[in-house]
């Protein structure tokens, strides 16, 4: 790809198959995937290698995903939309770190208000963001995720065990003060 400007305008030329993205956006535009690109007119849009556009203007950031899926921000929030309908998949995301990122797979934890959840690029939400905390005690290669659920009227923590495809291995309950012998951050 090479990047254009014009009249203080960005657009982009394909090399290999000599498509061009007219300079008319305010930033540069980027590949996404295979004939999607990000572009910049007041806010951040996907748009075709032919410019019609698949989204909106109205996003702060575009983050790649899938080829099919992607993470939009708007209004300090994250979403992951479906690119062919403009369904959000998941939305209202504080926040998310990476748990393991591979060329097989993406992996991250995320924050959905206040509670956590686990989800993959090719697998979905493995983990629904449901919990007061999740820690990958396994390794990149293979997370084996520690979940809690605080019930604090209860005073007790439901701890549950998944493996790396998201499935519950072990869950138990613990009193404030059997918890605080179990979990340590470090």
């Amino acid at each position: 790809y090479l990047s254009l400007l014009k009249d203080k305008k960005f657009g982009l030329f394909d090399t290999k198959t000599r498509q061009l993205i007219k300079p008319r956006y305010d930033r540069n535009v980027l590949p996404y995937a295979k004939n999607y690109f990000i572009a910049f007119k007041d806010g951040y849009g996907l748009i075709t290698a032919s410019e019609e556009p698949i989204t909106g203007f109205d996003f702060e950031e575009i983050q790649y995903w899938n080829d099919s899926s992607a993470w939009v921000k708007k209004n300090f929030t994250w979403s992951i939309i479906s690119i062919k309908d403009q369904a959000f998949k998941l939305s209202k995301i504080r926040s998310f770190q990476e748990v393991k990122n591979q060329d097989d797979e993406r992996i991250v934890r995320v924050q959905q208000e206040n509670h956590f959840g686990i989800v993959s690029n090719k697998r979905g939400v493995l983990i629904s963001p449901t919990f007061t905390e999740i820690l990958n005690i396994g390794s990149e290669e293979k997370p084996f995720y520690f979940t809690e659920k605080r019930v604090e009227e209860a005073g007790i923590y439901v701890v549950i065990y998944y493996n790396s495809q998201g499935k519950l291995v072990r869950k138990q309950v613990y009193e404030e003060e059997e918890y605080d012998k179990i979990y340590c951050e470090n």
